[in-house]
């Protein structure tokens, strides 16, 4: 596996660690509302980024190298090599649609060689708990199921979630690892 982070700031600046991972397989990014606003960071990973699953939500704060800053971007390219990586998302309107959402998740990712999902969600219509029961009703117990819900700071008025496609409210995302070689703790 090979990855790089990537951060975008108010300043209009790009700030790469080290050299962009080449061609990858996702992009993972969190989101402030200026930076949702300014940048439509799936349209702008897509571009530089067309074979890679993009997945993201906005957040309440990014945190990149030790810094935690308000309306910036944050995200990381990763490129696997002996694992494939799938996407779905599910509409979760209300928080009793949770754990419906969750097993539908589950269903459409499932195969023999999953070893991790990890959900990103609406964090205002979408109750955690519920989802992520649904989500143990339909996998194998061995699978480790992370993520969290979209914030928008102190406001609570709007947040998005974006799976393979623009920002939007009202939907979860998961991603799931296969193969072998997946190795994933805590």
């Amino acid at each position: 596996m090979q990855y790089s982070t990537l951060g975008w700031n108010l300043l209009d600046e790009w700030n790469a660690g080290v050299e962009p991972v080449c061609d990858p397989d996702l992009v993972l990014f969190f989101a402030g509302q200026t930076a949702r606003k300014l940048l439509e960071p799936w349209s702008h990973f897509h571009r530089k980024y067309p074979r890679a699953h993009i997945v993201g939500c906005s957040s309440g704060g990014e945190i990149l190298g030790g810094k935690v800053e308000d309306d910036s971007l944050v995200a990381m390219l990763i490129r696997f090599d002996h694992a494939r990586v799938r996407v779905a998302r599910a509409a979760v309107e209300f928080s009793p649609d949770s754990r419906r959402a969750g097993n539908t998740l589950a269903l459409e990712l499932m195969e023999p060689d999953l070893k991790v999902v990890i959900v990103l969600a609406d964090g205002l219509t979408t109750n955690g708990d519920a989802m992520v029961s649904g989500l143990r009703e339909k996998l194998p117990e061995d699978v480790l199921i992370t993520g969290g819900l979209a914030a928008d700071g102190a406001d609570f008025r709007h947040t998005q979630v974006a799976c393979d496609g623009p920002l939007e409210s009202g939907i979860a995302a998961a991603i799931d690892l296969y193969g072998d070689s997946i190795r994933a703790g805590w």
